[in-house]
């Protein structure tokens, strides 16, 4: 076989050392990049649908267990106007997730951008 010189073995050994140095420069990228996904998914709760089909209200909101209050999102929505028909409330970790479906009792006072709005502030 073939048999290294001295300046091989140094300049792979330094190589080697490069990439040891640059994975942990990765390793540490990887870790900022984690910690600003975990800031910026926290930034986007709640998260607020409201789809209306015809007098019906679909309301979903997905939010922090601790910034979240049933009976707060119930009296808006029938301070609102709506009867609430179903409702579906499911806890994961620390985050929670309701599904409302509701009725719009009166027509004429419903305005689905302020009840997203409301709903969101809660």
């Amino acid at each position: 076989g073939k048999r290294w010189t001295a300046g091989q073995v140094s300049q792979t050994t330094e190589y080697i050392n490069h990439l040891k140095l640059r994975v942990k420069e990765l390793t540490q990228k990887r870790e900022e990049m984690r910690r600003e996904k975990l800031s910026t998914a926290s930034e986007a709760f709640p998260r607020v649908k409201v789809n209306c089909v015809g007098s019906n209200v679909f309301v979903s909101i997905n939010a922090f267990k601790c910034d979240f209050v049933l009976s707060d999102v119930l009296r808006t929505l029938e301070n609102d106007g709506l009867d609430i028909v179903s409702a579906a409330c499911s806890a994961i970790n620390d985050k929670v997730f309701l599904t409302l479906c509701a009725k719009v009792t009166e027509v004429h006072v419903f305005d689905s951008t302020a009840l997203h709005e409301k709903a969101w502030n809660l």
